[in-house]
């Protein structure tokens, strides 16, 4: 990853380590990471470091109920119900 990068953590469970994230945002060595989950829920008091940098957009693990996002999962299951009544294979786990 660049100086340009974003780091977007969606995921639940120790994904990202966030004593590494701490000391690469506070090396610019990446834009902006995006956590919508972190270690501990909720964030830990004493995890200041994350807290307190500029360049950190944290969020309550809400980012699935976005309209977008709500409006995607619609145009999927919507997608997926058709490719079955039509026996097509899409989005299938084999």
């Amino acid at each position: 990853m660049n100086e340009t990068s974003f780091l977007i953590n969606t995921a639940c469970g120790p994904i990202v380590n966030e004593k590494n994230l701490i000391e690469v945002l506070q090396n610019k060595k990446i834009a902006r990471p995006e956590l919508d989950v972190c270690d501990q829920k909720p964030i830990s008091s004493d995890n200041t470091n994350l807290l307190e940098l500029e360049n950190v957009v944290l969020r309550s693990h809400i980012t699935y109920k976005m309209e977008e996002s709500l409006n995607r999962r619609v145009e999927v299951t919507i997608d997926n119900m058709i490719n079955f009544h039509h026996r097509n294979n899409t989005n299938s786990v084999d």
